[in-house]
């Protein structure tokens, strides 16, 4: 999943910022590419004295932007665990040569 994201490997990153539509593995790896970012390097700022944002909210706010591309569990979750257990289920699951789930 990750060729999906991987910023030299894929063009989804463009598509996204035209407003272009992308599957279910591109949501979910743009959403794990964007957990890297702030507030998740937090260490970091906290040790360079920078700002950082508290994780929960920024996971649902990551989630809003993912939200319509993103797999139905993941879109529809309510809670932190689901959303991260449906997350995880979907990369456990999904077939790469197929383009799609097992």
């Amino acid at each position: 999943m990750a060729g999906y994201v991987e910023p030299p490997g894929s063009d989804v990153m463009m598509r996204e910022v035209h407003g272009e539509a992308f599957g279910h593995a591109e949501a979910v790896g743009m959403f794990a590419h964007d957990m890297w970012g702030d507030p998740f390097n937090s260490d970091l700022a906290s040790i360079l004295g920078l700002p950082t944002a508290p994780l929960a909210p920024a996971l649902w706010k990551c989630r809003d932007k993912y939200h319509r591309y993103l797999p139905k569990a993941a879109a529809d979750a309510r809670f932190l665990r689901e959303l991260l257990d449906a997350l995880l289920d979907f990369a456990r699951t999904w077939k790469p040569e197929t383009g799609g789930r097992a």
